[in-house]
């Protein structure tokens, strides 16, 4: 399948959406089918005016996107940039979503203050914490802002349903609810998996 637009093209094959594993015979495994996922997301390529940036916060410790975040990222047709706020001062207006990936150390002033200014903006925040076993109180301002509150140590679930058999309590698979963000998920039949979470 190839579309073409003006100015773009794009070029999806067999192999970016069939996933094989070899089992233990003979034959190849059917593992997953990514034909709607590539081909749909090849159309919507082609067809947008523009494609969303999403810019990575750095200068604090944090993580590394893992791959799996990083192919679901670029799945949906959205570009990342690294941002670093102490030479910036400011998001960029082009920045669709802002991650900040588990900060091990906190934010000055003036980086929260531009945060809170972009959220305030109507940005939006893709964050993922981690217990750090130190106060950030910067770090704070900006989950305050948006009604969220991080406190010390990890949830562990009581009910069998909503964790993992293998890997205990403290990998939970929380009940989705409809939202647009989760639909796609829902109607997939996909669990999602929150190790550790807080």
């Amino acid at each position: 399948l190839v579309c073409n637009a003006p100015t773009q093209g794009i070029r999806v094959t067999y192999t970016d959406y069939d996933n094989y594993d070899s089992g233990t015979d003979e034959y190849a495994t059917y593992e997953q089918y990514e034909a709607e996922k590539s081909i749909t997301s090849a159309i919507d390529y082609v067809t947008k005016a523009d494609i969303p940036e999403m810019y990575v916060l750095t200068g604090h410790g944090e993580l590394e996107l893992s791959d799996i975040i990083a192919a679901e990222i670029v799945s949906k047709n959205i570009e990342t940039k690294t941002l670093d706020l102490e030479k910036t001062g400011t998001v960029p207006e082009d920045c669709a979503a802002l991650c900040i990936y588990s900060p091990s150390q906190d934010f000055s002033d003036n980086e929260a203050k531009a945060i809170l200014e972009y959220a305030e903006n109507g940005g939006k925040l893709f964050l993922i914490t981690q217990e750090q076993g130190k106060e950030m109180p910067n770090l704070k301002s900006i989950t305050d802002y948006f009604g969220v509150e991080q406190l010390p140590g990890i949830v562990i679930e009581g009910d069998s349903n909503y964790f993992s058999a293998y890997y205990g309590p403290y990998l939970l698979f929380p009940e989705l609810k409809s939202h647009k963000i989760t639909d796609s998920l829902i109607q997939a039949n996909y669990r999602v998996g929150l190790p550790y979470a807080s």
